[in-house]
């Protein structure tokens, strides 16, 4: 079910009308019925059944609809261009998935080539799986020779044959897609409490408080680790005495390092916890909020005029695989029984709309209208083969 923080707040409100209406309507039945009973040989205890069974079986139904609603899970598929010759992701304008993306991995690449050379050694996507070159070499044959068709097979593998290797580099970019999600949360919560610093309910939480989300995710570690203990900003602040007031929570190089501040602004008594490599767990006194990344090592489709006309490639020389993200929150049930504090908590319906702009590939075709550009593009190439074909006719026709 595709509920929201709002809705089930709205679902109880409207419960507990409509409970409070079914209070009263039973008084007036009770009424009623003392009434009819009066009248009538039928025994008293019976119809004060009958009516507590008809009251308790609506309420337990509307019950059972809100329960259900206490829970959603939000699938979002994300996609990575790649050249594989180059062995780099492809940025893609306006795709804040894909920008922030190559920042990350050009960032430790810049600063830690260790972690990196999981990349350069075992890239996501190996040039003996691509078919790239098969399809360049089937089109210098088409071009000698006309005449002789050129064959694309797709082929269907089942058994140990359809079973699919992950690449060492797959670990790096799922720690890379971790970071990138915390970033976007970290960057949505300090927005919504950006007026709240005196507030005794909320508390900042920062690397300190993931020791164990540290260990297991590399790129969080060194891209959030202080200015003062990373050499690659040593030329940054050269006198640190001249540094300037404030707190620096964001810094980029133009050798492409980076250095983003973790911090979380979560209700007071929240707990972080790293379950695995793409697995974060985020539990506050009303709600658990789990962010999950997988790369299945799968190719996906997209139109090829998206990619020769946004951005800039031939199709054949780019490998599209996508990247499962899911957002998925448990709103516990004893929580509704609080009307005060709801407000510590609206952050987040406007993050589940947030990462999916900038996360799902389909929603960013939505939002830059691609459907109806598509059609113009489609357009604008069909009058100009018309106007060719008119003009070859013409200058067939002035020879003969």
């Amino acid at each position: 079910m595709n509920s929201s923080l709002s809705g089930v707040l709205s679902s109880k409100r409207e419960l507990i009308k409509l409970f409070s209406m079914a209070a009263v309507l039973a008084f007036a039945v009770g009424a009623l019925s003392s009434i009819f009973i009066a009248r009538t040989s039928l025994p008293t205890l019976s119809v004060i059944i009958l009516a507590v069974c008809i009251i308790l079986l609506v309420f337990t139904l509307l019950a059972r609809e809100l329960w259900y609603s206490l829970s959603f899970e939000d699938e979002l598929e994300a996609i990575v261009f790649i050249d594989p010759k180059a062995n780099e992701v492809i940025d893609v304008k306006s795709y804040e998935f894909a920008n922030d993306l190559t920042r990350i991995l050009s960032a430790v690449k810049a600063e830690n080539r260790s972690i990196f050379s999981e990349w350069e050694n075992c890239p996501l996507v190996l040039k003996k799986d691509s078919t790239i070159q098969e399809l360049e070499s089937s089109e210098e044959k088409t071009e000698k020779d006309d005449k002789k068709p050129s064959y694309i097979a797709i082929k269907k593998l089942t058994g140990e044959a359809a079973k699919i290797e992950v690449p060492e580099s797959a670990k790096l970019l799922n720690e890379a897609v971790s970071f990138l999600m915390l970033e976007s949360l970290s960057l949505h919560l300090s927005t919504y409490f950006n007026d709240w610093d005196e507030d005794e309910y909320i508390t900042e939480y920062t690397r300190d408080h993931i020791p164990g989300a540290l260990l297991k995710n590399r790129v969080l570690n060194l891209l959030s680790t202080p200015i003062e203990q990373r050499d690659v900003f040593l030329d940054a602040f050269p006198d640190r005495g001249d540094k300037k007031e404030g707190e620096v929570v964001s810094l980029w190089g133009s050798d492409g390092s980076m250095y983003s501040r973790f911090d979380l602004i979560l209700p007071k008594g929240s707990k972080i916890k790293h379950e695995e490599i793409g697995h974060i767990k985020i539990s506050t006194p009303r709600l658990t909020l789990e962010i999950l990344n997988r790369y299945p090592g799968t190719s996906t489709s997209v139109s090829t005029s998206f990619i020769e006309n946004y951005i800039g490639y031939k199709r054949r020389t780019i490998e599209c695989r996508k990247v499962l993200v899911t957002l998925k929150c448990k709103i516990k049930p004893m929580s509704l029984l609080s009307a005060a504090g709801w407000r510590y908590y609206h952050w987040l319906d406007s993050y589940r709309s947030r990462a999916r702009h900038e996360v799902d590939f389909e929603q960013f075709q939505n939002d830059i209208s691609w459907s109806s550009v598509e059609h113009t593009l489609y357009a604008i190439r069909g009058r100009f083969i018309g106007l060719h074909r008119h003009l070859d006719a013409a200058v067939k026709k002035d020879g003969s």
